[in-house]
């Protein structure tokens, strides 16, 4: 029915003076936020890797790519 989701969820105290009256609960989806975060990490680690293959393209040796 529902698929998963990351939540942060936050409570804080409503008082009346000194006396806890309710307690407010606030709850935040971050399923998306983390979702990007993930995939902008791996492609920064594509990104690392592609940039070492390309260093080691440039530090062959020239006769070797006749």
């Amino acid at each position: 029915m529902f698929g998963s989701s990351d939540l942060v969820v936050d409570f804080e105290p409503i008082r009346e003076g000194q006396e806890l009256r309710r307690v407010m609960v606030i709850a935040d989806d971050v399923t998306e936020k983390r979702t990007l975060e993930r995939n902008l990490d791996e492609k920064k680690r594509e990104n690392e890797e592609n940039i070492e293959h390309l260093a080691e393209v440039a530090r062959l040796d020239p006769e070797m790519c006749e």
